[in-house]
C-alpha cells in the first residue's frame, strides 16, 4: 500500500496522517499488507513531479522496485482536490 497525502498545514483540523494511520493498522494487521512510507506532497512544491518519481520507482524496468506482473500496488489517496476543481486546472496523476 502507497499512502498519499498533503502536508499538514497551519491549524488544519483535518488530519489525514490519523485516517492512513488507521488503515494501515488494519491492511498491516489483518491482510499482511506491506506498507511502503507516507508520500507527503507538499502544498508549495512540485507536487506532479513528487508523484511521478514515486511511481517511477515501481514502473521503470531499470528500477531495483519495479513491480512484477502478479504485483498489486494500492494507492490510498486521502487529502483534498478543491483548489483544482475551484481554479478549473485538470487532475495531477490519474
Amino acid at each position: 500500500m502507497l499512502p498519499i497525502r498533503w502536508e499538514k498545514r497551519g491549524t488544519e483540523s483535518f488530519d489525514a496522517e490519523v485516517e492512513i494511520g488507521l488503515l494501515r493498522t488494519v491492511l498491516k494487521n489483518h491482510f499482511n499488507f506491506t506498507i511502503e512510507a507516507d508520500l507527503v506532497l507538499q502544498s508549495n512544491g512540485d507536487a506532479q513531479g513528487q508523484l511521478a518519481k514515486r511511481f517511477n520507482k515501481y514502473i521503470h524496468p531499470s528500477s531495483k522496485d519495479t513491480l512484477a506482473s502478479q504485483d498489486l500496488l494500492v494507492v490510498i489517496y486521502n487529502g483534498h482536490g478543491d483548489d483544482g476543481f475551484r481554479h478549473n486546472t485538470h487532475m495531477i496523476f490519474a
